[in-house]
């Protein structure tokens, strides 16, 4: 774009083309940049030395060729070198191959990009352009490579990750990746213009520049594509999360009337079974009285906490953790959750329990343990809720990664969690660590 700016000066060389060299380390640059957004297979010290051993290997993919190449080949050299950098984000990054997809696809239509327009900028800059002049390829490089990593990690900052698109979208991403490079590389096709007309420095020139455009154009139409799936799928989200949360409160009410109506019953039979025993008895019946008491009791129980919704999700809970052999313990601070709506507590405390339930259920059972804490400070009142695991959970983007088939579906349980959280100006926070999982959430409240 710079260049046709100055076409019309008196230039008297063309624009060279964009050597290998500077391709290759923007390729690598690409993949580097992108490893910011995804989650990383290795630890960073492994992570680092298996891009740098990378970078020689893309370099000798493009420039381990001399002379210009006829087009089946060209066209199989770039294939192998695409093929090394899926390899790459696939060997470095254990997202879903979705995800990798179209980081590779990123990483190669923004290698183009900033190769082709740091090779105007340095255009601009020199007289002539070559990565051998004193400064040229550290140039090169700080602009291709730090400006896509500059780049992506301000997207990271921002919290924007790579969405997991469904196939059609990915195969419309590498559409547009394919097109975006095929009309910035005209020349690579030996069309009328290269084979048989004349070249000069304002055809140079304009070539150029219609290749940055085309690379910028292929660039953004990506990065709209992704913004617009990205606030999509938000929306279906949010959609969900107001049926999640609507469902578990209405299995709330239908609990807490199935509750009343069973302890007005197991009342009712307590006093028959006094009635039986006073009527006479042997050791077989008294047994079978004594096992129905038991039985009673357990429906009686109901946990206090100072708040009727809390503490019928609990005494469901409960119940729940008794029939599996868990160990639920909980220590609540009354009245902390006065200002909270009943549903986002009935959505909150059930799948944070739910989930702990699930994790502990793998367990044997002397390890199946769930602590629930919740405190108030001042404004901040704090839900704390720690459980033993068998399997060490997965995360993406703070969030614990379901183990069920639906990922989708399933995840969105802690997604509301965190949901709820932010609508009270709080936060939520998942992490595992030494076998216990925490699940912590802050809300701030009115004083």
């Amino acid at each position: 774009m710079l260049s046709i700016l100055f076409c019309a000066e008196n230039v008297s060389y063309a624009i060279p083309a964009i050597p290998r060299l500077l391709t290759a380390i923007a390729e690598w640059g690409g993949v580097t940049a992108l490893l910011i957004l995804l989650h990383k297979r290795f630890d960073p010290l492994q992570t680092g030395i298996l891009l740098a051993l990378g970078l020689p290997v893309q370099i000798l993919l493009r420039c381990g060729y001399s002379g210009e190449l006829e087009m089946p080949v060209f066209w199989l050299f770039m294939a192998v070198n695409l093929g090394f950098m899926f390899g790459m984000l696939r060997l470095l990054s254990d997202e879903p191959l979705r995800v990798i997809i179209i980081s590779w696809v990123n990483a190669f239509v923004f290698a183009e990009l900033s190769a082709s327009l740091c090779w105007e900028i340095m255009d601009f800059l020199f007289d002539a352009p070559t990565l051998g002049r004193p400064g040229g390829f550290l140039l090169a490089f700080l602009l291709t490579v730090g400006g896509q990593v500059l780049y992506f990690y301000s997207k990271y900052r921002r919290g924007r990750k790579i969405p997991i698109m469904e196939w059609p979208y990915v195969i419309l991403v590498m559409g547009i990746a394919a097109l975006t490079f095929s009309v910035s590389n005209l020349a690579v096709f030996n069309f009328t213009l290269w084979k048989y007309g004349t070249r000069n420095t304002v055809i140079d020139r304009l070539i150029a520049a219609v290749r940055t455009i085309c690379d910028f154009s292929g660039a953004a139409l990506l990065s709209v594509i992704y913004r617009l799936y990205s606030e999509q799928q938000m929306r279906q989200n949010l959609a969900v999360m107001q049926q999640l949360i609507e469902s578990q409160y209405q299995q709330y009410l239908d609990f807490r009337e199935n509750s009343e109506y069973i302890r007005r019953q197991c009342h009712d039979l307590k006093h028959q079974i006094d009635i039986i025993r006073a009527s006479g008895k042997n050791d077989r019946t008294e047994q079978y009285l004594k096992e129905m008491e038991e039985m009673i009791e357990g429906y009686r129980e109901q946990c206090d906490t100072g708040n009727p919704v809390l503490d019928t999700i609990l005494t469901q809970k409960m119940r729940i953790c008794r029939a599996n052999n868990i160990t639920l313990t909980y220590t609540v601070e009354k009245m902390c959750l006065s200002s909270v709506d009943p549903r986002d507590i009935s959505t909150l405390f059930g799948n944070l329990i739910d989930n702990a339930i699930e994790a502990t259920a793998y367990l044997p059972e002397n390890e199946r343990l769930i602590q629930l804490e919740l405190t108030r400070k001042n404004t901040f009142c704090m839900i704390r809720v720690e459980n033993r695991y068998a399997a060490e959970p997965d995360f993406r983007d703070g969030l614990p990664l379901t183990t069920k088939d639906d990922r989708h579906l399933h995840g969105i349980g802690v997604q509301s969690v965190r949901y709820i959280a932010e609508k009270y100006a709080g936060s939520a926070t998942f992490h595992a660590e030494n076998g216990w999982f925490t699940a912590g959430v802050l809300l701030v409240l009115p004083a």
